[in-house]
């Protein structure tokens, strides 16, 4: 198939200049086409449905593109209002009910975390535990005090301490 590089104004202006021109000649004029000869009157209305047919296929693909930026212009303002539902429905009825799934909500899928960043935090855990010094309830359970009995000295001293507290005051 022979396709000649037109765009389509070109190739409209091209056939309507066809069209001009065989309408010109007188009717019964034989022009002979793949074989058969046909009527200039009949070869110049085939031109002309063919210009009607790419007149009203632009007006349809204007039609249609007007369409689309009127649907584009109504999903935007549809967007900002999903979200807000989305959270109504979710807190209202819980993010796994059967109401939210009637509004073709899913439920958040939990975040997957790698092998790698899981052992990063148990070590950042671990060495946060340390330097603060936290024990957890069965560390807590094995430590326990033990009170050593007081000497002869640290007697004297405490008696010392409290005598000198009592005369002060």
């Amino acid at each position: 198939m022979n396709r000649l590089k037109m765009n389509k104004s070109t190739r409209l202006e091209r056939n309507q200049a066809i069209s001009i021109g065989l309408r010109k000649l007188p009717p019964k004029t034989m022009i002979p086409m793949n074989g058969k000869l046909v009527k200039a009157s009949d070869a110049a209305e085939m031109f002309e449905s063919g210009i009607e047919s790419t007149k009203h296929v632009a007006a349809a693909r204007a039609a249609y593109l007007q369409a689309v930026a009127r649907a584009n212009a109504a999903e935007v303002t549809l967007r900002t209002l999903i979200q807000p539902i989305k959270s109504f429905v979710q807190h209202t009825f819980g993010e796994r009910s059967h109401e939210a799934a009637a509004f073709g909500f899913e439920p958040r899928k939990p975040r997957r975390v790698s092998v790698e960043v899981r052992c990063e935090a148990v070590e950042k855990l671990r060495a946060t535990r340390v330097a603060r010094g936290t024990l957890g309830p069965r560390q807590r359970a094995r430590i326990h005090g033990h009170v050593n009995a007081p000497t002869a000295t640290q007697t004297e001293q405490i008696e010392t301490n409290s005598v000198a507290n009592a005369a002060s005051n």
